[in-house]
């Protein structure tokens, strides 16, 4: 049944098999038996030596233990984390197929998927030079919030007063948020300075308190990793305080995890926590 419909999922999952049975129309199946927690699934091998639950509406019996499959059929499951938006294609008994934001698909189990009723209060869209002075004097009232004020901080970087040449710059990118029509935060990546050139940086990642709450911080770290693999990084890295717990809880659903140390040369000496992601 296609359902085309809007989820978020409220708990991570990971694939339990690394290359599942897939199989068009009219090919031999070999069946196993049925699935105690889903028993619309029976467990099949393919003309590959392929393995994995299917659902019964997908083949048609030609014995006890072999079948005839009956249409396309993949049994490849999604990674996500918990927080992440995605589209739901098609129903088989108790999964879905779901989409994400980067365009990869595979099964989801309906018991980790919220139904997305609301429109989202916010936007997305790459920075222009007319929000440069809204973006700036966000970052300025933001980071005193946490203590990043003096020597060591982004807040005294000379681009805070041109985001939008800086990350014009080739594999640079940088969004903000929009509510209303007013700009209420932003973040973006480019590459680490002194870095190696398969690591970007995540940069200048803030929003107004009007915006926090809402999703946004997960969907601007969806877009800006996008972003790092559409330019053809292996790793995101970002420099934090410990002090921003709530930044911090962020980074670990969307996969980061503690680096022990800086990496580059950011100049940004203030900070005293690190994060890397294998992208």
């Amino acid at each position: 049944m296609r359902t085309h419909t809007r989820y978020r999922t409220i708990a991570a999952y990971q694939p339990k098999y690394a290359n599942p049975i897939r199989f068009e129309s009219g090919e031999l199946i070999m069946l196993g038996g049925r699935d105690t927690e889903f028993p619309e699934f029976l467990w099949a091998t393919d003309e590959h030596g392929r393995e994995g639950w299917v659902h019964e509406s997908k083949f048609l019996l030609t014995s006890e233990k072999k079948a005839v499959t009956t249409g396309h059929y993949n049994a490849i499951e999604l990674t996500v984390r918990a927080g992440e938006l995605v589209s739901a294609e098609e129903a088989l008994g108790d999964w879905s197929w779901c989409a994400n934001s980067e365009g990869r698909k595979g099964w989801l189990p309906n018991h980790i998927l919220e139904r997305v009723t609301d429109v989202l209060p916010f936007s997305i869209r790459p920075i222009e030079s007319s929000d440069d002075t809204a973006i700036a004097e966000i970052i300025r009232r933001v980071m005193p919030e946490f203590g990043a004020v003096g020597d060591g901080f982004a807040i005294n970087d000379p681009e805070v007063d041109w985001m939008s040449r800086a990350y014009s710059e080739n594999r640079s990118a940088y969004f903000v948020v929009v509510m209303n029509g007013i700009v209420k935060g932003g973040g973006g990546i480019a590459p680490l300075a002194g870095g190696d050139p398969d690591t970007c940086e995540l940069r200048k990642m803030y929003f107004l308190p009007e915006c926090r709450g809402l999703g946004a911080g997960t969907a601007m770290m969806s877009r800006c990793l996008q972003a790092a693999r559409m330019h053809g990084f292996k790793r995101c890295y970002l420099e934090t305080l410990d002090s921003m717990k709530d930044a911090q809880s962020l980074y670990v659903r969307s996969g980061f995890r503690k680096q022990c140390g800086t990496l580059g040369n950011t100049g940004h000496g203030g900070c005293d926590t690190f994060y890397i992601l294998d992208l």
